[in-house]
């Protein structure tokens, strides 16, 4: 009995303190209205369907620029996950760069295209950000490519832009008084 009145304690008051899965904050696709809106590109053909956005095209050191409609982050984020996969990966390096409504950066540096693995599902977290960034006010991509051999391909997909939930301050508070109250609790 003791147990489980010491059990129900900690189970009452962690309850707060879940954990809250990421959110997707908008996807490439282009179903009534683009949620993604391609401003410029060199050397890439691009393709938008209803869930993704398909850059395709050879990495001759180009660019793929475009704007977010619908970005929108309640609550607070240390961090942003772009969801995607890639094949006919190429050995050259990349860059993703996200920028907030005041042009702040956050920067992902891909190292290469290789590191994505090929054919397969990949998450690239924006967890660094540069000049004040503010995740909760994303407005556009820019992808920029090294250009490696002449004739080497890329098709890559892009699926969804995420954000992981921060913990509010008043959990942390809650687990503290809980944690306070267990070991009270166990000293009686």
């Amino acid at each position: 009995m003791k147990f489980f009145n010491l059990f129900s304690l900690v189970l009452l008051l962690g309850a707060p303190l879940s954990v809250q899965a990421a959110v997707t904050l908008t996807t490439f696709g282009s179903s009534s209205a683009p949620s993604f809106t391609i401003d410029g590109s060199t050397s890439f053909t691009t393709n938008q369907t209803a869930s993704q956005l398909g850059v395709t095209g050879n990495d001759n050191g180009s660019l793929l620029a475009g704007g977010f409609n619908t970005v929108s982050i309640v609550g607070n984020t240390d961090t942003l996950t772009l969801l995607g996969s890639i094949t006919g990966a190429p050995s050259s390096a990349f860059k993703i760069t996200l920028f907030d409504s005041a042009f702040n950066t956050a920067e992902y540096l891909g190292g290469a295209w290789t590191a994505l693995g090929s054919g397969g599902s990949s998450t690239l977290n924006f967890s660094t950000a540069m000049g004040g960034f503010d995740y909760s006010s994303v407005i556009g991509m820019q992808l920029d490519t090294a250009g490696p051999p002449p004739g080497t391909s890329i098709n890559a997909t892009f699926t969804g832009l995420l954000a992981a939930a921060v913990p509010e301050p008043t959990r942390a508070l809650l687990l503290g008084v809980g944690l306070v109250g267990v070991v009270l609790r166990r000293r009686r």
